[in-house]
């Protein structure tokens, strides 16, 4: 509610802007997270009063909390939209003839640190591990991931009616941005997992099942969510086996990264990589590639 004296509390606009601006399961369930958060630190404030100072110490409680800066710097974004949202109600709390001006962001500086991929040397091992243990699974999970650059959300979306086999692609349905969704020729393994998952699978047309529930009883955003958390965790049980659970950036979204390096290294140039992945910006693609372990190996070649 707008109150001309005291404005649009905060609480007031957290409850309005979820179910307008964010729809996906799982960024709703974050944002509600961070509007809980701010209704209890802002608790009976309005956004015209709150200044810069304000929020910076809402960052560094955050901080004190053991938040990296990139979580900081999204819990600050969803009050940049909460002032974006609702630009047109907002008063100037000195004098409503004048424009209200919203606070400047106390952003977080973000080291730029090399992130781990899944080495050539180490992937068979590890798939091969979890064929052992009967992770039939997860095994083909990684190598897919590996070979295509999907998002581990986009793996957990493809049904059959994704592939072409003929023609040897896949549509994936991107979920992060304006070009996410696109058409990709697949490698070789790739094309070989999905043949074989989609001809002995369960019936219900998904390429990967890690959710315990039929998918056919629930809505998708219910089965990806449930199979991406069954995931992480069998993901967990690799890490801790490999000696990799302190690697923070050792992650199963990781494996998107072994792909980007896997296709610079064949000579992909990085624009026709920007489009294979699904980035709007080809700073990402860029981003992609530091890397832990560096190219010291094609380095060689060109001053030997």
């Amino acid at each position: 509610m707008l109150d001309v004296k005291r404005g649009l509390l905060v609480a007031d606009a957290v409850t309005r802007i979820i179910p307008r601006r964010y729809q996906g399961a799982r960024t709703a369930r974050r944002i509600a997270q961070y509007g809980r958060e701010a209704k209890e630190f802002f608790a009976g404030r309005c956004l015209e009063d709150l200044t810069t100072d304000d929020l910076a110490a809402f960052a560094a409680k955050c901080e004190q909390a053991g938040n990296a800066p990139a979580t900081i710097n999204l819990k600050l974004s969803f009050y940049s939209a909460l002032y974006t949202e609702f630009a047109a109600e907002l008063r100037n709390p000195f004098d409503p003839r004048l424009p209200f001006n919203a606070p400047g962001m106390p952003w977080r500086s973000q080291a730029k640190v090399l992130k781990w991929w899944l080495k050539p040397e180490l992937e068979p091992k590890i798939v091969t591990w979890c064929y052992e243990r009967g992770e039939n699974d997860l095994a083909d999970f990684i190598t897919f991931i590996t070979h295509t650059g999907c998002r581990v959300e986009e793996a957990l979306r493809l049904q059959r009616d994704h592939f072409n086999f003929e023609a040897g692609e896949c549509t994936i349905p991107g979920t992060k941005t304006a070009t996410a969704e696109r058409t990709i020729p697949l490698f070789t393994e790739a094309l070989t997992i999905a043949k074989y998952r989609l001809r002995h699978g369960r019936g219900d047309s998904f390429l990967f099942h890690f959710s315990p529930s039929d998918a056919r009883a629930l809505a998708l955003e219910a089965y990806v969510d449930l199979s991406y958390e069954v995931a992480k965790k069998k993901w967990h049980h690799v890490r801790v086996a490999f000696g990799l659970e302190r690697n923070k950036t050792a992650t199963l979204k990781a494996l998107r990264r072994t792909f980007a390096r896997r296709a610079n290294d064949n000579g992909m140039p990085t624009e026709i990589l920007r489009q294979y992945l699904g980035h709007e910006d080809i700073a990402t693609t860029i981003e992609y590639l530091r890397l832990i372990g560096g190219y010291a190996d094609q380095m060689r070649k060109y001053v030997s």
